[in-house]
Parts: structure tokens; C-alpha cells; sequence
């Protein structure tokens, strides 16, 4: 159960990762982990073995390291996603000039 819980995580990581535009910097680390992470799970059946061949702690931490993971990847679409948002128009279709309003 838990083993299928860390490769449910580890697909959400390559989700979000691959959702990410790729020129962001920070998109090739989730997604290495992720892909790496899940072939273990796959391979490995044994809990201690997924442990030691990913070495990052016991399977909590690497619940809560794919959690970690899994929000800061939603930061970061949220911020891509507000950066691709269309100027925002207020009063008609003309854009909004600060120096008219006052």
C-alpha cells in the first residue's frame, strides 16, 4: 500500500513537472526524481529495498520529500500560469493607463 502511494506521488511530480514550460530551471529536478523514484517502486517490492536504493531516508521522508516536492511544483504553475495571464482591462476595451486614472 504504501509502495503504490509513493508511485501514485511520483506520478504527480512527472504531472506537474511536465506541466511546467520548459525553460524553467527547476523543472528538470522534480522530473528526474520522479522518473527515478517510480522506476523503483516498480521494480522493488520490498519497502526497505525502495529505501536503500533511493537513499534519501526512510519512507516517510520520502513521502514528505515528494510532498515538499509536489508544492513547490504547484507554486511554480501557479506563477506561470498568473505570468501568461493577458493584460488585465478595466473600464472598456482600451488597457488600463495609471496616469489617466488619477
Amino acid at each position: 500500500m504504501v509502495r503504490r502511494y509513493l508511485f501514485i506521488l511520483y506520478n504527480r511530480m512527472l504531472e506537474r513537472a511536465r506541466s511546467l514550460p520548459s525553460d524553467e530551471m527547476y523543472r528538470g529536478r522534480p522530473e528526474n526524481l520522479a522518473r527515478r523514484g517510480r522506476r523503483i517502486c516498480r521494480e522493488e517490492v520490498d519497502l526497505s529495498m525502495i529505501e536503500k536504493r533511493i537513499s534519501c531516508g526512510g519512507v516517510q521522508d520520502l513521502i514528505h520529500q515528494a510532498h515538499a516536492e509536489l508544492h513547490q511544483l504547484d507554486l511554480l504553475l501557479k506563477e506561470a500560469s498568473e505570468q501568461r495571464l493577458p493584460p488585465m482591462r478595466l473600464f472598456g476595451t482600451g488597457a488600463f493607463d495609471v496616469s489617466k486614472a488619477i
